[in-house]
């Protein structure tokens, strides 16, 4: 029955505090870009909230069961996209070669493709797409500082007329699958833009269908970089900062397309914590992104070569508290108009002394509904006259665990005092709450056309 509950009355018990068990909606390929170019929609014009996983070597270093239990399970969790390598050049036991030594080229790099290594590339792009992934896939990752990586050095060699028949070759072998995004470059920005244009455009000619965007160098603006590249219909953003201020920022400059948060600080890396995993991806939707893609390490690489140890196989990871707290991000976000959030800049909820304690705080273009991420969990002053519709309720969630707790009275009007519930486990590393705030009587929620 609760699978089954209207969208509007999903989003009502979101408020009410009761708690239904996810049931996450199938996306319909093909994607497009939504009418206001703020997010992504699919063929039944229902808004898709990507939450993402990155997969990098899922093509190339487990093998058939071990692709299929972990499709599985990032489904069952609430992922349903993908960032993969199509070429792996580094990050795997046998690079180039695949876990069956089925190589991509006959010859030289992006000449002669073999058949059996994209004929098993394509089955698993098929069998993601029948579980709902939307795939992020690069089809000549370049890699950091454009050294070893990556394939820069083979790309240089090539030239843009080999690079040109490659994604013409890829656009005609992967045309019928309508769930990849095509994504460039590959943690830098092309020392010749040239080679990753005719790359693009082989793949655009061949598939005109197919979306395409660019995973830039960290903290370069995606669409700001390749603003006069016609084939670009995705922005991405990538920081190992604040991604709530990366991404309002990419917001605000407007460059007229979605934007995916597609890198941040992977668990297990780079001193990431259970919190800042949860912040990266709050924050991320709270200031307008289409989605969020989240990494663990080792699952990015699958045991093979990584740039950090791990303590754990990848198995064992699929569990770990990272992956749980996307599940019941998406639990949270899923219910409501998620698209229409913007970051608060004007302060039109979140008074200064909420700001001062690290709140991050985000409000709806059209007033229904409010969202504020709160790090250290502590009491928020809460404005309540940018509400349309009445009296203003509250609901805490707890991003450890999807637990919803409603306050007990409507907010008064003006300025409001919010505390949170006390939490057996509180901590200082472990206090994150987020906050729904949304009209009493009936707070606007998502499963509408946008």
């Amino acid at each position: 029955m609760m699978a089954a509950l209207r969208p509007w009355l999903a989003a009502l018990l979101l408020v009410a505090g009761v708690q239904a068990a996810p049931a996450w909606p199938t996306t319909e390929f093909p994607l497009s870009v939504s009418a206001d170019r703020t997010h992504l929609r699919d063929g039944s014009g229902r808004p898709v909230l990507l939450v993402g996983d990155a997969a990098w070597s899922l093509l190339v270093q487990p093998g058939d069961d071990d692709i299929e239990l972990y499709l599985r399970d990032r489904r069952a969790r609430g992922f349903n996209a993908l960032l993969v390598n199509l070429i792996e050049h580094q990050f795997s036991d046998h690079p180039p070669a695949n876990a069956h030594g089925e190589r991509p080229f006959a010859g030289q790099p992006f000449e002669a493709p073999d058949t059996a290594y994209f004929d098993r590339a394509h089955r698993v792009l098929e069998r993601a797409r029948a579980l709902g992934f939307t795939v992020f896939l690069a089809p000549a990752y370049i890699g950091s500082g454009g050294g070893g990586q990556g394939w820069w050095v083979e790309m240089a060699a090539a030239g843009p007329e080999r690079l040109r028949r490659y994604g013409t070759f890829l656009g005609q072998r992967f045309g019928d699958l309508d769930n990849i995004v095509w994504t460039e470059g590959g943690d830098e920005d092309a020392p010749d833009p040239a080679l990753v244009t005719a790359l693009a455009e082989g793949i655009r000619a061949a598939d005109p269908g197919a979306l395409q965007t660019v995973h830039s160098r960290r903290d370069t603006v995606t669409a700001a970089l390749w603003a006069d590249a016609p084939w670009l219909d995705l922005d991405t953003a990538y920081t190992y900062g604040d991604v709530y201020a990366k991404v309002a920022e990419q917001r605000r400059d407007d460059h007229d397309l979605p934007v995916v948060m597609i890198e941040s600080r992977y668990e297990n890396e780079r001193d990431a914590t259970p919190p800042s995993l949860r912040e990266a991806g709050y924050g991320a939707v709270m200031a307008g992104a289409a989605g969020f893609v989240f990494g663990n390490n080792p699952i990015w690489h699958f045991d093979s070569v990584g740039l950090f140890a791990a303590a754990n196989g990848w198995k064992a990871e699929l569990g770990g508290a990272g992956s749980v707290a996307m599940g019941h991000m998406r639990a949270f976000f899923e219910p409501l108009a998620w698209w229409r959030l913007r970051d608060d800049a004007e302060g039109r909820v979140c008074g200064w002394r909420s700001r001062f304690g690290g709140a991050k705080c985000a409000l709806a273009d059209d007033g229904s509904f409010a969202v504020v991420y709160s790090p250290g969990g502590g009491p928020l002053r809460i404005r309540t006259d940018a509400f349309a519709g009445g009296p203003v309720c509250a609901t805490w969630y707890a991003p450890q665990d999807g637990s919803r707790h409603p306050a007990p009275a409507p907010l008064a009007e003006g300025e409001d005092l919010v505390t949170p519930p006390l939490r057996a486990d509180d901590s200082g590393g472990d206090s994150d709450w987020v906050l729904l705030l949304a009209s009493c009587a009936a707070p606007k929620a998502a499963g509408g056309r946008s």
